[in-house]
């Protein structure tokens, strides 16, 4: 996966995290191609796509991604590619 002639470069692994979810829990699940974490930590995606706004507006995925994507191209993203999925997840 990725670009073979780099493999000594780019480093295929993910970031993977086990979180025990309760039952009807709804959370946000981000993936995301390497020139988003390449301008963000996983902590500051996270505050970014948060459900909610500071004032307590709901947030669509679609508002979020689009909103992600603006501040990463802002921050410099655009030196890479960036692909991005949000969507919100509900456990029954």
């Amino acid at each position: 996966m990725g670009d073979l002639a780099f493999t000594e470069a780019a480093v295929p692994t993910p970031e993977v995290f086990i979180v025990p979810l309760a039952a009807a829990t709804t959370f946000r699940f981000v993936i995301a191609s390497d020139g988003l974490w390449d301008v963000f930590k996983t902590d500051e995606v996270g505050a970014m796509v948060a459900q909610e706004t500071a004032d307590q507006e709901p947030r669509s995925p679609k508002k979020a991604a689009k909103e992600l994507l603006d501040a990463c191209i802002k921050h410099g993203g655009y030196e890479d590619d960036v692909t991005l999925l949000i969507m919100d997840v509900t456990v029954l």
